[in-house]
């Protein structure tokens, strides 16, 4: 395979290359009002104070639970962990069976 590049093409290829390079198809460094920040600033903060109540009552409920109900919960999680993993599908099943689903 011979190609010949005319100095013409070299220079419309180059000239493709510099505008694709000056225009970049996403906008990063678009404006935003001074209100606009300020709202998503306030929005994130109480974002984070949500969190941190939703963790203080989780924590809260479970320090409040008996020590029977807390080997329960522990007991249930060794159980769904040990019957799941006889559900799980194979990498080769998922991707070449879709439709059906056979435990093993």
């Amino acid at each position: 395979m011979n190609v010949n590049l005319k100095p013409k093409n070299i220079i419309a290829i180059i000239l493709l290359a510099i505008f694709l390079a000056i225009n970049p198809s996403c906008k990063t460094k678009e404006k935003v009002s001074k209100e606009v920040r300020e709202a998503e600033k306030i929005q994130e903060e109480q974002d984070k104070q949500a969190q941190k109540e939703y963790e203080q009552a989780v924590k809260e409920h479970r320090k409040k639970q008996s020590d029977y109900a807390k080997s329960l919960m522990k007991d249930m999680k060794k159980r769904q962990k040990k019957n799941n993993l006889v559900r799980k599908r194979s990498l080769w099943d998922q991707i070449f069976r879709r439709n059906c689903y056979k435990p093993k």
